[in-house]
């Protein structure tokens, strides 16, 4: 049954943002600043949802001479230049060099509103293994408090707790989207001039990961269904190395911390310390895709734990080593409730002998909306920012998400802002709504069919199975025929089986977020499928090497008469001539860990 337009109600603004976190805080109130009048959309409240409120250990990434400039103990030796090679040597060519200058660019003004906004700085040491020290050492919590003096400063409007359901255009304009009230089930739809994606990712898509629950693709998704262009979307990166067993420690990247910092070792069932395989000059200190494929191949082996991970040990640290480390981490402990009532007795128990089971998470996608360095997207009034945009990374990220989010939320926000005031007004058209509304509400009236819960549990599983770390053709297109299936025959078919109240209805809700989870594995898969070769954090174990000949290209993803369409776009390239070629694992492994210092 189709919603009809009396089941809707209607406001206006100028730029509409979507996300709570700090992609989303920092491009309001750069909007506001160009005197656009800005609403802010999120699934939850704002700084308790998506991904900055997770990062309790956060740190900022910033070149030494840029450091030195904002009143910190800077390496001079460092540079704008030096940051902006390291990252596209990193990310293995793939990045939009334009993207990487902005970013590179913005840097030094963006930190320092965060610091002049009251963000607390714990410490500025090496951070992500690099080389040059460029850690500035936070907390999510920080970042958010300094944000919101930020907005307070001219304050947005809001509306918290609303999911966004799709995008609106006319004449290939975004002129709008509808949004649905979580806790009472009315819709709204809001009609502006621009609008900006904040979203994340799509982490839960996978039963390990290191995400909140509520990223599920709905700015991708959405972005998708409205004819726009997302590219990447086979780049997913995974966090190594984190506790899986015993089962009170799932998901927890307490271990991690102590490898990042040095410490500890990973061992396979063998006892052996396999990292020094797949990486000798850094080993565990290696990037998160080494890392986490060395895990894998390992478990593929059959030199697994019990549990599907690796073991970490702290065995051959030293008493003097262990508590110099504790020190070091120790800075975490004011933002992050987790580093100080749970740390030390993880780190002790390890220290004593005991060996845990960890593993790889889902962590951080590295595809999403294509944008350029202004932040515009394919579509006329469309822009992204942060994690669930693209271009900034390439196949690997080694600098911070927090800055990316900071850094491209201001610039998003601005010139979405500065558009706002320039576009014209364009009336949604009502049958997209309809059509919305009646996907939306359908799950609520159907009387039988499929529960939500076991649709995720089914995505889960073939995510593990087919879109890990590892992928090979014959999986990738095992999965990629189910989730045709998925999306033709079961999303449809997806039923509430409790209450059909529209009341903070939470199995409702989560059977609109699987139909964007859907979509969004189902393009990573057909990503990973069209590109045969290995680059970063994309590893086909049917094409190992690296192939900048053929493959050195945005594998893109549109929807086009009613189906995916994959096509191919050359990197925008500036500087920086990358091999040519094929690599080699070797080969390319030297690339993308030359930025980082040896810890041995």
């Amino acid at each position: 049954m189709p919603a009809s337009q009396s089941e809707y109600r209607t406001i206006d603004t100028d730029v509409l943002v979507v996300g709570g976190g700090a992609a989303a805080a920092r491009a309001a109130i750069a909007s506001r600043a160009q005197g656009a009048r800005t609403l802010v959309v999120t699934k939850s409240r704002f700084a308790r949802g998506g991904a900055t409120p997770t990062a309790n250990a956060a740190d900022l990434t910033i070149d030494g001479r840029s450091a030195a400039e904002a009143g910190l103990p800077g390496d001079l030796r460092d540079s704008p230049e030096t940051f902006f090679r390291d990252i596209v040597q990193d990310g293995l060519f793939l990045n939009n060099r334009k993207v990487v200058e902005a970013y590179v660019r913005e840097n030094l003004p963006a930190t320092r509103e965060l610091i002049e906004w009251g963000m607390k700085v714990y410490s500025y040491e090496g951070a992500h293994s690099q080389a040059y020290v460029r850690g500035i050492n936070t907390s999510g919590r920080e970042v958010l408090k300094a944000l919101r003096r930020g907005l307070d400063n001219d304050p947005p409007e809001w509306l918290e707790d609303h999911m966004l359901l799709d995008l609106l255009t006319r004449e290939g304009q975004v002129c709008g989207a509808v949004v649905l009230d979580q806790r009472y089930g009315g819709a709204t739809v809001v009609r502006c001039r621009a609008v900006v994606m904040a979203t994340g990712g799509w982490q839960a898509g996978w039963f390990l990961n290191s995400a909140s629950t509520d990223l599920t693709g709905d700015g991708q998704a959405a972005v998708y269904r409205a004819g726009g262009e997302l590219a990447d979307m086979e780049m997913v990166q995974a966090m190594p190395a984190c506790l899986i067993w015993p089962p009170s420690l799932r998901n927890s990247y307490l271990s991690y911390i102590l490898l990042s910092c040095g410490l500890g070792r990973l061992l396979n069932s063998r006892g052996e310390r396999f990292m020094v395989k797949y990486d000798p000059r850094m080993a565990e200190s290696s990037t998160k895709e080494i890392v986490s494929l060395g895990t894998e191949l390992e478990i593929k082996a059959g030199r697994g734990s019990p549990h599907g991970g690796v073991f970490f040990t702290l065995e051959g640290t030293t008493r003097e080593e262990f508590e110099a480390g504790l020190e070091a981490i120790a800075i975490y402990a004011p933002g992050s409730v987790q580093f100080r009532e749970g740390f030390p007795a993880f780190a002790r128990e390890a220290f004593a002998g005991r060996v845990h089971e960890v593993g790889n998470l889902a962590h951080y996608m590295l595809g999403g909306i294509r944008i350029n360095e202004e932040g515009r997207g394919s579509l006329p009034g469309l822009f992204a920012a942060g994690e669930c945009s693209t271009g900034l990374w390439g196949a690997s990220r080694v600098s911070s998400a927090i800055s990316e989010a900071v850094i491209q939320g201001r610039i998003a926000g601005r010139t979405a802002g500065a558009n706002a005031g320039t576009a014209g007004s364009l009336a949604p058209d009502t049958a997209q709504v309809d059509e919305s509304l009646a996907r939306a509400y359908a799950p609520l009236r159907r009387l039988s069919g499929v529960a939500p819960y076991e649709l995720k549990h089914r995505l889960q599983n073939l995510a593990a199975t087919c879109v890990g770390v590892l992928k090979d053709r014959e999986g990738l297109e095992r999965a990629a025929g189910e989730l045709e299936d998925i999306e033709a025959n079961v999303v449809p078919e997806l039923a509430v089986r409790g209450t059909r109240s529209r009341l903070v209805n939470f199995e409702w809700l989560q059977a609109i977020e699987l139909g964007n989870l859907v979509q969004v594995l189902r393009l990573g898969v057909l990503s990973a499928l069209h590109r045969a070769e290995s680059r970063g954090a994309h590893y086909r174990l049917d094409s190992p090497d690296t192939d900048n000949d053929r493959w050195l290209c945005n594998v893109t993803a549109r929807l086009a008469d009613g189906k995916p369409r994959l096509g191919e776009e050359p990197v925008v390239t500036t500087s920086i001539t990358p091999p040519r070629g094929r690599m080699s694992f070797e080969e390319a492994l030297k690339v993308a860990t030359s930025s980082l210092s040896s810890k041995e």
